[in-house]
């Protein structure tokens, strides 16, 4: 016998933008640039343990919050260390799952105060409410030149990147 829970689907993905792109990517910004003292209770408001983690370069799973705000503290200290100071989302998509979990599609691209561009990134992100709040539980990652996610994935895809 199964069960049909009914949620608002419009509602949820108004909360994880709201979550995601309104309040965490500011967040994430000041810390990036420095901006705020205390990074580890920012990252322990943010992302989940254990938190799997993916990209070209690294694949693990980071049990422990410690390890986490680690692994987000060395990110971090990258990111400083060439000058970062804003994020411009160049492409987003937001796919709601049920009413605890979705996933967030975007291309970051992580600039210096010049607007110069440090890096840019696809990045996947499967996101979970527990209690109360949102946390990112999983990101997968690739560097990429595309200003879209279509045009991203399809790079990765022939082998381009």
């Amino acid at each position: 016998m199964s069960t049909t829970v009914r949620f608002d689907l419009s509602a949820v993905e108004a909360e994880v933008v709201k979550w995601f792109f309104d309040d965490y990517l500011m967040t994430w910004v000041n810390a990036g640039a420095g901006l705020s003292q205390d990074t580890s209770s920012f990252i322990s408001n943010y992302w989940g343990h254990p938190l799997h983690v993916c990209s070209d370069a690294v694949q693990e799973h980071k049990l422990q919050a410690d390890d986490v705000v680690l692994f987000l503290d060395q990110m971090h200290k990258r990111l400083k260390g060439s000058g970062y100071r804003s994020t411009k989302v160049l492409d987003r998509r937001v796919k709601v799952y049920n009413r605890r979990g979705a996933g967030i599609e975007v291309i970051w691209s992580r600039r210096r105060e010049d607007g110069s561009e440090i890096e840019r990134i696809a990045v996947h992100f499967e996101v979970s409410k527990l209690e109360s709040t949102w946390r990112v539980a999983s990101i997968q990652s690739t560097h990429t030149t595309a200003e879209t996610l279509d045009g991203a994935w399809s790079e990765l895809n022939l082998g381009v990147l």
